[in-house]
């Protein structure tokens, strides 16, 4: 019996036939009716796929997908029914970011194996995507998706970046839990999986993934999940920098590098807390370390820089806010540190020019018009 596509708004299924296995994929945050993530990716698996969206509502698939159930349990029932209808023996589930969330909320309950890039596992903490995007009055049944998982889950797989505070604290809780692998990208944010897709690697790991086969270690992997403490200590300094609680993010940053050294992250974190509390000649070395570590970044070059200005060597700040500039010249920040220095040393003309084009730049903000407005007193 041949089995047609089942188009709706929130999800559809595409059978093919011969196979024996259902790859759900979980789509992303803001996801129009009839939109979902990995459409073109799954073109390159020859398995029977069942794309699902969160209904024009953030909710991480709290409250399952609604036109298949309105609750996380009903709504794997309703995939078990069309794994039956299409003949599949097995289950997969993927997604990034909030549909990563949802693939091992489902997989879990499911006892499907799961591939999930990005997701926070630990619903609704500060300065998450969930805070910040999360559709409001949403209730959340399932705080903690590491308590779903069983001995007896199939196996889950973890991709995530370093760069991201977040998803690395929410990958930490999952690791030491048997049959779940947590892999991280060093340089890597939110977005790993753009990284890995412009890298030509995504769609072999999800064929590896499908197939059966173990997901190969990742070229720039690294061990942040893996480090003791770390990500705690990762996560606080940047609720703490975000928060602009300078002397938190002093402790926690002070806590995290003894832990990991060589985390660009949180040394250019601790450096820009011990700027911001006046203390230039304390961040130095920490924001140098980050520049090192991390010599194509643009915000651990500007750091580096605009520490300089702080500590007096405007000569050489100088020289590094106008290479930033030549690679960014929409760099407004660095046209305002230029105006700086420039207004040290009494050079008015050149001061007023640079701040002008940081204005330019960026009309909202009130600190590059004031200092224009002093100028042209």
């Amino acid at each position: 019996m041949t089995i047609e596509p089942i188009h709706r708004e929130t999800f559809v299924l595409m059978p093919r036939a011969g196979s024996k296995k259902l790859v759900v994929f979980f789509s992303a945050t803001d996801n129009k009716a009839g939109k979902f993530t990995f459409w073109n990716v799954s073109k390159s698996i020859n398995d029977n796929v069942l794309f699902v969206n969160n209904g024009n509502r953030n909710e991480w698939y709290q409250h399952g997908v609604p036109g298949l159930g309105d609750t996380a349990e009903k709504t794997v029932e309703a995939i078990r029914n069309y794994a039956r209808l299409v003949g599949a023996e097995s289950l997969y589930m993927v997604g990034v970011s909030m549909g990563g969330a949802g693939a091992l909320l489902h997989g879990a309950l499911a006892g499907a194996q799961v591939l999930a890039f990005c997701p926070e596992t630990l619903i609704n903490l500060p300065h998450s995507r969930c805070r910040k995007y999360m559709t409001p009055g949403t209730t959340i049944p399932y705080p903690d998706l590491s308590k779903l998982i069983t001995p007896a889950s199939k196996r889950i797989y973890i991709v995530t970046g370093e760069s991201d505070p977040v998803d690395i604290y929410c990958a930490s809780t999952l690791e030491g839990i048997q049959n779940v692998v947590v892999k991280t990208i060093i340089g890597e944010a939110h977005a790993v999986q753009v990284a890995l897709h412009n890298q030509n690697k995504l769609i072999p790991l999800i064929r590896d993934f499908v197939n059966d086969r173990p997901i190969r270690r990742i070229e720039g992997e690294g061990g942040y999940s893996k480090i003791s403490g770390f990500p705690y200590e990762y996560f606080r300094t940047y609720c703490a920098v975000s928060d602009r609680d300078w002397a938190s993010a002093e402790i926690h940053g002070k806590n995290a590098i003894a832990l990991n050294p060589t985390s660009e992250e949180v040394n250019s974190m601790l450096g820009r807390a011990l700027m911001s509390l006046g203390r230039a000649e304390d961040a130095y070395p920490f924001v140098a370390a980050a520049t090192a570590l991390a010599p194509d970044d643009m915000n651990a070059r500007f750091a580096f820089a605009s520490c300089l200005r702080r500590m007096g060597d405007t000569d050489r700040a100088a020289k590094l806010h106008r290479l930033l500039i030549a690679g960014a010249p929409e760099l407004a920040k660095s046209y305002y540190e230029l105006g700086l220095i420039y207004s040290k040393r009494k050079d008015k003309g050149n001061a007023r020019l640079h701040f002008q084009k940081a204005a330019d730049l960026e009309p909202t903000n009130p600190k590059y018009a004031s200092q224009v407005s002093e100028l042209n007193v």
